[in-house]
């Protein structure tokens, strides 16, 4: 029987292509997890945080689901790049965090017209902390 086990250690496995991803993991460090995805596939990820939750299941599809389903307790942006996926991790999130008080409509209008970004520039702007230069 030929095993087609591609990265193995500790208490996870990952196996499979970028397209069809197979990890099992059992009580690993979310850290760790994206070690060896990021040794494995390509995948690129930046974070100022610990990382250090423990991972227990089994994720199988494309790459950037998995590390979806890897992040969902975390806020992060995820950006396709054509050498590969592009992770920014900001936080733990907290499910017990209820949403502010709804802005009264007018004053989202004014603020759309008083910034006016597409969905690109604002994930540049989350990717490198810096805004678009305005066109005249």
């Amino acid at each position: 029987m030929t095993s087609s086990i591609d990265a193995s250690c500790g208490d996870f496995l990952i196996e499979g292509e970028a397209n069809a991803v197979h990890l099992e993991a059992r009580g690993v460090q979310l850290r760790e997890l994206l070690d060896a995805m990021q040794a494995k596939f390509s995948l690129r990820y930046r974070t100022d945080r610990a990382l250090d939750s423990a991972v227990t299941g089994v994720f199988d599809g494309e790459v950037r689901r998995v590390a979806a389903r890897l992040l969902q307790d975390y806020d992060y942006v995820m950006e396709m790049r054509p050498e590969g996926l592009h992770v920014l991790i900001m936080q733990r999130n907290s499910r017990d965090i209820k949403p502010a008080s709804s802005v009264p409509p007018s004053t989202n209008a004014a603020i759309s017209a008083a910034f006016p970004l597409t969905s690109d520039q604002i994930l540049g702007v989350v990717l490198t902390g810096r805004l678009p230069k305005r066109e005249q």
